[in-house]
């Protein structure tokens, strides 16, 4: 009797190994065939899932999945130079396809894009072209020197404004995997999104409106048609910088303008035009002067808009336990500012030189007794 049953029970062993290894290697096959798949198809960026495929070894597959909303575009070849933010969005996301591409141009045609770049060309009519015309010359030399400042101003915005729209702040990049074996590294605990259906690095949140995680995200702007994040961060600051510049320029030559010279209010339509402008200049100076003032405070202490939120209430349960807050990530004003802005000093104000960002999945922490976890 104990020989059969030990017969039988070998035969189920038998039985049962035979089906794992057929197991493993469908496990293999459809291994295969998403990852032919996935380079197949690696133009395409969309909702990202990520299946775990586990073996009897406990070895794990990890395969990405790509998809997209919109259907099948060729991807584009063409290899920016490094140094350029345009080129490092392409490096800090998986490629772009010839339709994103084309979205990033359609954002030129969203109309709060096209009033800020109808603004900035009548701000710069109005005060090279009417005020400074009026009140120097531009046939003068005073008059010359002020126009070619204001139009200098006025170019650098234009010029930072459209780096920050075309750029892409940077994806959570296809490959990017989170150390699982030591989930609360350094005090970050691992990051999970719902909507992405993956990590997501620190310091990374996901846009409702762009659909998709955004490294080191600071705000969705409505004027640019883009997130502002980790690559175009830079762009951002230095079109703010010159635009509360211009403004402020402007202001003062159109007052300086009108006190310095006798003009003819008696029409209606002077009228409404000086109010106008009277009115677009103090409003575009106080707007851009407080919006540069706010993020020279987030600059220096290495916060973004996000974290600074998450930061008050960190403050407030630190105090309350009595105990010091500290930001993780603030270095000092000095490593703050070369960390967005770059190490060489005469490139800080140059919107396109991105050449010292990184992957933006890894911030360097500091190590400062006493501090407090972001919540």
């Amino acid at each position: 009797m104990e020989g059969p049953v030990l017969c039988t029970s070998r035969g189920v062993i038998c039985t049962i190994n035979r089906n794992l290894r057929a197991v493993q290697r469908l496990i293999c096959g459809i291994e295969r065939a998403v990852l032919e798949r996935s380079r197949t198809f690696s133009s395409f960026r969309g909702i990202g899932s990520t299946i775990s495929l586990h073996d009897s070894c406990n070895q794990i597959w990890t395969v990405e999945f790509r998809s997209t909303l919109e259907g099948a575009e060729t991807p584009h070849e063409k290899k920016p130079s490094s140094d350029s933010p345009l080129s490092l969005s392409h490096s800090l996301s998986s490629p772009r396809s010839i339709g994103e591409m084309g979205r990033e141009k359609r954002r030129f045609m969203l109309p709060p894009v096209l009033l800020v770049i109808s603004l900035i060309g009548f701000v710069y009519y109005t005060t090279v072209f009417i005020f400074i015309d009026d009140w120097l010359g531009l046939g003068t030399g005073p008059g010359l020197l002020n126009a070619l400042i204001f139009s200098w101003l006025a170019f650098m915005c234009l010029f930072s404004f459209f780096v920050t729209v075309l750029t892409d702040p940077g994806g959570v990049p296809p490959s990017f995997a989170p150390e699982t074996e030591d989930p609360q590294k350094d005090g970050e605990c691992l990051r999970y999104c719902d909507k992405c259906s993956s990590y997501k690095p620190p310091r990374a949140h996901h846009c409702r409106v762009c659909r998709r995680c955004v490294l080191k995200m600071d705000h969705h702007c409505v004027w640019i048609g883009n997130c502002v994040g980790y690559a175009n961060y830079k762009p951002y600051i230095v079109c703010v910088l010159h635009a509360a510049m211009a403004s402020i320029y402007s202001m003062v030559i159109f007052v300086t303008s009108i006190l310095g010279k006798d003009h003819d209010f008696k029409g209606i339509s002077n009228k409404i035009f000086y109010i106008l402008c009277a009115s677009v200049t103090v409003m575009l100076s106080l707007a851009f002067g407080s919006l540069l003032g706010w993020h020279i405070y987030l600059l220096t202490h290495n916060l973004t808009t996000i974290e600074y939120r998450a930061a008050v209430r960190a403050m407030w349960l630190a105090k309350k336990s009595g105990q010091k807050y500290h930001h993780q990530f603030d270095l000092g004003i000095y490593k703050n500012l070369i960390m967005i802005l770059g190490p060489n000093i005469l490139k800080w104000f140059c919107p396109a030189a991105a050449g010292h960002l990184k992957d933006g999945t890894q911030f360097p922490i500091s190590k400062v007794e006493g501090q407090h976890p972001d919540p």
